[in-house]
């Protein structure tokens, strides 16, 4: 077990989106603002979802329950490509994250318990492009230099593929997935990662061959039996920063939650001993 016992104990964290301050939804559209708040110029469509990466702005204009259209604009407002979208899962939800190449993203179609699907685009000129659909359910999530992870949080598996080509390398669960799933994935550097389950613990794994480390636990905050039996803990997810990696644990009875604050230089000193008490077994 990995132990976390040097940290701070926040009441609040601002999750706000940063780069998106100056996107405002609005209900025809999207208005983009400048640093004063004086609209730039309009976007009028049924914007279902947004991004700013790079330096264009990439929309999702829901044209009905089964079609989407990929709009891209320019920080000056010209439409640069458009591209139609079937969402075979209906009504998705849309999701947008950039990928190391500025003009490739991933858009992910989120339906819940009726699955998802991830694609490649890619703006090549006045064009959009889909260069890979993803297996269903197959999730990116980061890139780690010429790979990527992907999850597949259905079936509780972690996937190495190649980038920028996104081949499967390696495929792997896990035994602590009998009776938990997971739930999300982060990396910390660019050979660990943590992920953590619906039952709220924490695991540590090699992001290189996605060998499962040992699990974390913070000190005050550990997994406890519940009232069904269930060794689970109040610690369900993770926020970062350049320096800090800001835990959220949920209070219960209508209480906000409370942010556990660990400082990442302290937390990659734990992981690397336990990285090289791993490898000595």
């Amino acid at each position: 077990m990995i132990y976390i016992e040097q940290y701070k104990k926040q009441n609040f964290i601002n999750t706000k989106n940063i780069k998106n301050n100056q996107i405002v939804k609005t209900h025809d559209g999207l208005s983009v603002r400048d640093e004063k708040g004086c609209e730039r110029f309009k976007i009028n469509a049924n914007i279902c979802a947004y991004d700013l990466i790079g330096k264009n702005i990439w929309c999702a204009n829901r044209l009905n329950s089964q079609l989407i259209q990929i709009m891209v604009f320019s920080d000056s407002g010209r439409l640069i490509a458009s591209l139609d979208m079937q969402d075979f899962i209906y009504e998705s939800d849309i999701l947008f994250t950039g990928l190391p190449d500025e003009n490739r993203i991933i858009v992910s179609f989120a339906g819940g318990q009726d699955g998802s699907c991830d694609y490649c685009i890619s703006l090549r000129g006045a064009n959009l492009n889909e260069d890979k659909r993803f297996p269903l359910n197959q999730t990116y999530m980061f890139n780690i230099g010429n790979h990527s992870l992907s999850a597949d949080f259905y079936s509780s598996k972690l996937l190495l593929v190649s980038y920028p080509n996104f081949d499967l390398q390696i495929e792997k669960t896990y035994d602590i997935f009998q009776d938990d799933s997971l739930a999300n994935v982060w990396s910390i550097d660019a050979k660990s990662g943590i992920f953590c389950t619906t039952e709220g613990r924490w695991y540590l794994f090699d992001l290189r061959n996605l060998d499962l480390i040992d699990e974390l636990s913070i000190k005050g905050y550990e997994p406890n039996t519940d009232s069904f039996g269930i060794l689970c803990s109040d610690v369900y997810t993770l926020f970062q920063t350049k320096d800090e990696l800001i835990f959220s644990v949920a209070k219960g009875g209508g209480h906000k939650d409370e942010y556990i604050s660990v400082d990442k230089i302290y937390l990659i000193s734990l992981i690397n001993k336990a990285v090289e008490s791993f490898q000595k077994r």
